[in-house]
């Protein structure tokens, strides 16, 4: 729908500078300067064409909301799951941390041979920071999330002939000759 560049209702006026107007607003216009001249806007009819791309372009659309609902869907899962990894390993964590502080207060009191003996396998180990490598698992988010979720494809139709109004002509006038 065209529309007033005022107040946006429906113009059914337009100057010859291109603006669109409403009867309510067509006077502010015309104050605006000198060499406006009015007239009814004509009536925008719209295309088969139109019609068929404006469906067509709708149904386009929902499909890249489609996927885009896919795509939040799946992040969602992948952060749930991250998150619960995350906190399972948190908590081995958390288990090995309460067992050093356990053994730590061996090393505040007199303890007994098999104390000592553990306290010294204790001292022959080294816990170190040992980092695993996302690479695997980041590559492929990476190609998930960097695939376009949709493809082209040539739409399929029938195809309607339609003659020329002239080679439709001359057919009918050779059928009637013949005759």
């Amino acid at each position: 729908m065209d529309v007033c560049f005022r107040c946006n209702k429906r113009a059914t006026l337009e100057c010859e500078c291109s603006v669109l107007v409403c009867p309510e607003h067509v006077s502010l216009h015309l104050e605006e300067g000198k060499g406006h001249r009015i007239s009814l806007l004509e009536p925008f009819v719209m295309s088969d064409l139109q019609k068929n791309s404006s469906k067509n372009l709708l149904s386009q659309i929902k499909v890249l909301d489609q996927c885009a609902k896919t795509i939040i869907k799946t992040s969602k899962k992948i952060i749930q799951e991250t998150a619960k990894l995350a906190g399972e390993s948190l908590k081995k964590l958390q288990e090995k941390r309460i067992d050093l502080l356990n053994d730590l207060k061996m090393t505040n009191k007199r303890i007994t041979d098999e104390e000592i003996s553990k306290l010294h396998a204790i001292s022959n180990e080294v816990l170190t920071i040992e980092d695993p490598s996302l690479a695997p698992v980041q590559e492929q988010l990476q190609k998930y999330f960097q695939a376009h979720f949709y493809r082209k494809q040539a739409k399929t139709s029938v195809f309607r002939f339609q003659p020329s109004q002239k080679r439709l002509n001359s057919t009918i006038w050779i059928i009637f000759r013949r005759s």
